[in-house]
């Protein structure tokens, strides 16, 4: 069994709220050609869906390191560049401090290196030195150039591992989902908060595949809010299969399809109603 999920970019109150749950009447196309007209209704079919934000962002920690504050709740609004989350960044101050150290002990040795070279050149010049003393003083101040720039490279690596001691925000919205709490342990990709933007919300419901089949981006659906009671147009945007295991229970059981019999072709086969 294959089941479709079908997105609707339409207008949503704004007194709607994420999850709430919605009703869609939609009634397939009819197939294209020439041929006699029927005067029997469309066939209408109701499903349920629910309001999402059409753009959503999992924060996530970088490094890891225990949980010392987290700065919002569910339903704080963020801004872009908001602290979130709080690491305990002591190891990574300590790091920063110690690669500074090694930088400026290496940048010690290169000026000491330097300035034996420029002694060593002029000494060869005045035919005082050997030239293999002058290709020792040159390998050696090559040596401390290269060492001042891994000793910087290091320092750099050390400052961006500091800066993820505080996860700020990406993007502005609010925050639906807070899965972290201080004293927890935070891991690289492991989700700490969710974020949604209210501004842009859209429908998401899953239909069965035969349904799928009469469905087209662009079709125009009628949907139904049930918390604010508002009824309201929207359009296909997206149709996208889905195999997952929670669809495939739940076929058939969100469902409640209506379609027209002709009381003259219908006949009881049992029961007395």
């Amino acid at each position: 069994v294959v089941n479709r999920l079908l997105v609707w970019s339409l207008e949503v109150s704004k007194d709607a709220r994420r999850g709430d749950r919605i009703e869609v009447l939609f009634s397939p196309a009819p197939p294209g050609g020439s041929g006699p007209t029927h005067s029997l209704e469309p066939v209408v079919e109701a499903v349920s869906g629910t309001v999402v934000s059409a753009r959503h962002t999992t924060v996530s920690a970088k490094i890891l390191a225990r949980i010392e504050d987290v700065k919002v709740r569910a339903g704080s609004e963020v801004a872009v560049g908001d602290v979130l989350v709080v690491l305990d960044a002591r190891d990574l101050e300590a790091q920063a401090r110690e690669a500074e150290q090694t930088r400026t002990a290496a940048r010690s040795q290169l000026d000491r290196a330097s300035r034996e070279r420029d002694r060593t050149q002029e000494l060869f010049k005045q035919g005082v030195a050997a030239r293999r003393d002058l290709d020792r003083v040159l390998s050696a101040f090559q040596v401390a150039a290269a060492e001042v720039e891994r000793a910087e490279q290091h320092l750099r690596d050390a400052e961006v591992s500091h800066s993820h001691g505080e996860i700020r925000s990406p993007v502005a919205g609010r925050v639906v989902d807070r899965l972290a709490e201080p004293g927890d342990t935070a891991s690289p990709g492991v989700p700490l908060l969710r974020i949604y933007d209210p501004s842009v919300l859209r429908l998401e419901a899953a239909v069965r595949e035969s349904l799928a089949q009469h469905l087209s981006v662009g079709q125009r659906v009628s949907v139904f809010i049930e918390a604010t009671s508002e009824r309201s147009d929207g359009e296909i945007e997206e149709i996208s299969y889905c195999h997952c295991s929670q669809c495939r229970k739940a076929h058939g059981a969100p469902f409640a399809a209506v379609s027209p019999v002709a009381t003259d072709r219908l006949e009881f086969v049992a029961g007395t109603e």
